[in-house]
């Protein structure tokens, strides 16, 4: 992990890491390959400046050490509700935002995130994800089987693997009954959206 610097230092550092901001690249050569301009990023700027489309700037990590290193940094955050933040200061405060969006998992930094993760912990040790691996097996194969009797030569790979097969394992862990699982897959499809911007 990198040694913590005093915030001044951390500014020269990032200058130095790259002066410019990019784009974030996105048209592929191989659709199953990264934009061939991360290996120039990788190499050059493995950290750098990062435009997002719609305002605030953010930083782009490309080398794996980088990345290791950063999740475990307890200066970087986990928390969604910086996001889009200058737009939605406006319209929404942070207590309503609470209210619409509760901590989860995916967005809460410790302590809160161990208080939220230890009932769970149990529940996804090796043993417990070993037994599931035959149900998951059957999930994707019957996902697979749907997306060739579509008799079609192109699929949404996300929207007709990805996210169902998840979501479905989720459903037979909590118990769902089959006939509610469309419903569960609508109400979980707009609960891990982004905050409102």
């Amino acid at each position: 992990m990198p040694a913590l610097m005093a915030p001044d230092a951390r500014e020269r550092a990032a200058e130095a890491i790259c002066e410019a901001t990019i784009s974030l690249p996105t048209r592929r050569t191989c659709p199953l390959s990264p934009p061939p301009e991360f290996q120039v990023l990788r190499a050059e700027h493995p950290v750098a400046r990062l435009a997002f489309p719609d305002g605030p700037p953010g930083w782009l990590v490309t080398r794996y050490e980088d990345v290791r290193a950063c999740l475990a940094d307890p200066r970087l955050s986990s928390k969604r509700t910086h996001l889009n933040a200058h737009l939605r200061e406006s319209l929404i405060s942070q207590e309503e935002m609470a209210v619409l969006r509760p901590p989860n998992l995916l967005d809460t930094d410790p302590p809160e995130h161990k208080r939220l993760r230890r009932p769970l912990a149990g529940q996804f040790g090796m043993r417990q994800v070993r037994a599931l691996e035959p149900l998951i097996e059957r999930l994707v194969d019957e996902r697979l089987d749907a997306m060739e009797a579509a008799s079609e030569r192109r699929a949404e790979l996300v929207l007709a693997l990805a996210l169902p097969v998840p979501l479905l394992v989720i459903c037979r862990l909590l118990g769902i009954p089959y006939e509610d699982q469309a419903f569960f897959r609508r109400v979980s499809s707009v609960s891990v959206r982004s905050p409102p911007s």
